[in-house]
């Protein structure tokens, strides 16, 4: 057993972290317009066009958008723990926002709306009424939607690894 401990006064080298790169406009315009005929259209151009961070557009909830004003409020995250989903108010009083979105982001929203069926009764996640959750009403996962972004990437034949949408390559993020 050491009596002191020897890290005590040692400083760590400062993390060395890149800058995350963002899609041009024109990668904007052409990721979208394949992202189009794909069923995650709505969640890709509200992520690309809102600034929002994946663990807060995956937590909106259908009440969370006003369509008479066109915007989105900000006011809760989502995280996967051991112990299932968890959703927190976000971290800073100036996090909770309301997001101005695009007419056409409207437009995808309000389509995916009535395109969605309701999750069946019972299901665990049926009364959450999440804008973004899979067949069985559950909180989507990030890894297939960093799945299904890299994979519209590589179809519009944008360089892979971009991180708008808050994603890093493996690598990078450890």
């Amino acid at each position: 057993m050491l009596a002191e401990d020897p890290c005590v006064g040692v400083d760590l080298p400062p993390l060395q972290r890149r800058e995350m790169e963002a899609l041009s406009v024109d990668e904007c315009k052409r990721f979208l317009a394949v992202a189009r005929e794909s069923k995650w259209f709505a969640l890709f151009a509200l992520a690309l066009t809102s600034g929002m961070r994946p663990s807060e557009y995956l937590a909106l909830i259908w009440s969370d958008v006003d369509w008479q004003r066109g915007t989105a409020s900000i006011c809760r995250t989502i995280q996967v723990s051991p112990s299932g989903w968890q959703f927190y108010d976000t971290k800073r009083k100036r996090s909770r926002r309301a997001v101005k979105l695009q007419g056409f982001v409207l437009n995808a929203l309000e389509t995916l709306r009535k395109a969605q069926l309701p999750a069946p009764k019972g299901e665990p996640g049926a009364e959450l009424d999440l804008i973004f959750h899979s067949d069985r009403g559950l909180p989507l996962k990030q890894r297939p939607v960093k799945r299904e972004f890299r994979r519209l990437l590589a179809r519009a034949g944008i360089r892979p690894g971009l991180s708008k949408l808050g994603f890093r390559k493996r690598a990078e993020s450890r």
